[in-house]
Parts: structure tokens; sequence; C-alpha cells
């Protein structure tokens, strides 16, 4: 997987810049305006579940599927039965061919989508990291500034919740960046390392070993999975054959007709990209030296 998009004309490239980037938490997403609901911190504290809903949504969702699914669900205990659970106890009463929704067992329909982005989430933050051979003098004296290659290479990072299923086996670090690379202006990779290269020069001081570091400006991008209710339905009481209330939100609720759960998701972190051709963004590099060891000089 290889995937790069271009930022804004507006981040240039700038080597040894002096900028200080704060690292903040992700904040709650409010998509309430689309019809979707955070179910964990639900606009109406009423609605407000009691149990994990973080635990729905991954066992909804945990596979990375995208195809429509079934579920049942208990709405006092959050225990959920996938569709091979119909027609039978504890789900459905049954007598004489027909069956009953046997509250508190409900039934909901939809599909996962992977493309609810919360890019106010987001946040720029840095990593340090070395980016030359070290270089050492074994003298008492100055040796004079020597040339040296800087190598800035790419790289990424993922976080998920306790819950989430991140791996090969699901690709679900695919949509995760299918999705966010358009907007995140990022380069997403976990399979290849770029290396873009610089000469600089470096002037180790007696008895020293010193070497080139970079602080690399990083974002990050939280990304909720998120479930798009199809049809949903219930039962008023146990054997009310053929009166299932059918609708088209969570618990009929009004506008809830795309839920998520704001503790279940993938934090990414990655370089930002800037230039033609791209490279990492650098905001600051360093010399950084340390006393010769045993080895260094033999």
């Amino acid at each position: 997987m290889f995937l790069k998009k271009t930022l804004t004309a507006a981040m240039v490239f700038a080597m040894a810049a002096a900028t200080t980037l704060a690292t903040a938490s992700p904040a709650a997403a409010d998509f309430r305006d689309l019809g979707i609901e955070d179910i964990r911190n639900p606009a109406d504290s009423s609605y407000r579940e009691g149990w994990s809903t973080d635990r729905v949504m991954a066992t909804f969702c945990g596979d990375g599927g995208t195809g429509t699914r079934e579920f049942y669900i208990n709405v006092q205990t959050g225990e959920v039965r996938n569709a091979s659970a119909g027609g039978r106890a504890p789900v459905h009463n049954v007598r004489n061919g027909q069956r009953a929704l046997n509250p508190p067992w409900e039934y909901v329909r939809g599909r996962c989508r992977y493309d609810r982005t919360d890019l106010r989430s987001s946040w720029r933050g840095h990593w340090w990291r070395r980016v030359s051979e070290p270089v050492t003098n074994c003298t008492g004296s100055r040796q004079g500034q020597r040339a040296i290659r800087l190598d800035y290479t790419t790289s990424s990072s993922f976080t998920e919740s306790y819950s989430v299923t991140v791996g090969s086996e699901y690709k679900f670090t695919d949509a995760f960046s299918a999705n966010i690379s358009v907007t995140a202006g990022a380069e997403w990779s976990d399979t290849e390392t770029r290396t873009h290269s610089d000469m600089f020069t470096i002037d180790p001081a007696p008895h020293r070993t010193a070497w080139w570091e970079a602080q690399y400006q990083t974002v990050t991008v939280r990304q909720n999975v998120s479930f798009d209710i199809e049809s949903y339905s219930w039962a008023w009481r146990p054997n009310d054959y053929g009166n299932q209330v059918w609708v088209g939100t969570w618990r009929g609720r009004p506008n809830q007709y795309e839920i998520f759960s704001y503790g279940y998701y993938v934090d990414g972190t990655t370089n930002v990209m800037v230039g033609d051709p791209e490279r990492p963004r650098i905001l600051q590099t360093r010399v950084r030296d340390r006393a010769n060891s045993g080895n260094d000089c033999r």
C-alpha cells in the first residue's frame, strides 16, 4: 500500500525553521447536522446507553467490511448477535411459524463506513530523528567542517482503540489511509520507505562523535468508524406477532440515521509532505554529540 497526495502550496519546505508546534488531544467531531450521532456522547443525554457503545461498534464493524449486515442487540445489556441468531430464542419468540422480536432484543441493518474523518481532531506535532551517520573526531583538536549527507525518511504509525482490528487481515488501515490521504495532504505508507537527501557539514569537537538530527512535521488524524442505518425494528411487547415497529434511525431516535462511538477509532500519524519532488517537511535541525566510546577510534 502506498498512497500519496499533495499539500497546499502554502506549506513550503523550510530547513531549520524555528516553528514550535503544540500537540493537542483530539476533540470529538460533531456531525449532527448530517444526521450522524456519537452514541457515546449523544446530544440528548437521556439517550445515553448503559453499556459500552465502543464495544458494540467494534462488533458491528471490526472486520473492516463494507457490505450490508444485520444484527440483533439487547438494548439493556449491549449484547450483540449476528443475523444467524434470528428465528429462535432469545431473540425471537416463535409460534405457528410466526416469529416476534423478544424485548429487549431489537434488530438493525446497515453498512459500515470508514470515511468519517474528524478533521477537527487533527493536530500537528513533531518527531526528532537522526538523519546522518555519526562522525568521530579521534584527535585533540578541531579538524574542520566535513561534508555529510542528511537522509530524511517518511514513516507512519497507527494507534487503535482497544477494540479496533488494525492489520493486514482486515485491511482496516487500507480503508483509513485511502479515505484520509485526500484531506490530510500527507503520505501514508506502511510498506514503503522513501529517502530524501541534502548535504550539510559537521565538525565534531575533540574526542567527540557528532551527528545531525531533524525535527519532522507530522499530522495525526482520528477516524471513527460509523454505521449507516438502513432499517431498525423492535416490538413493544413479547409475542406481538406481526406488529413490529420499523424505522430508519437508530432506536427510532430523531436524526440518528448514522451512528459512531468516539472511543472506537484509529489515529494515524505520518509526515507532512511538501515540495517538488515531495519530501518530509523539516521544522528544525540540530547537531548532537557524545563523548567517544572505546570502539570509536579503533
